[in-house]
């Protein structure tokens, strides 16, 4: 899929500055941690739990993007007594829903 068939979506977004803050592997990672936590805005899953659906060696740009999307305000992070856990947040979650629709 092109970038630009989901650009104007984005752009909705007010923490992102510019279409390059926003790559595939941050919408790759914003859907499997949608996938991971079943569209719910309420669960949390952990690191692992999102970066184990990527391939070893993307792995690291995965969890770069992951936090840079935690900055950005589409994904929260949750502290539990044994780990750092993740969940989408709405707009993470709406970005998700209107990319989709565009897909």
């Amino acid at each position: 899929m092109k970038k630009a068939n989901y650009m104007h979506i984005v752009r909705a977004c007010p923490d992102l500055q510019t279409e390059d803050d926003f790559g595939d592997v941050h919408r790759d990672v914003l859907f499997a941690l949608a996938r991971a936590t079943r569209y719910s805005s309420k669960a949390h899953v952990s690191k692992h739990a999102i970066l184990s659906r990527f391939a070893s060696r993307n792995r690291r740009a995965a969890k770069k993007a992951l936090m840079e999307m935690n900055r950005m305000g589409l994904v929260t992070r949750h502290p539990t007594c044994t780990e750092m856990t993740f969940h989408i947040a709405r707009l993470g979650l709406a970005l998700v829903r209107d990319i989709e629709k565009v897909m």
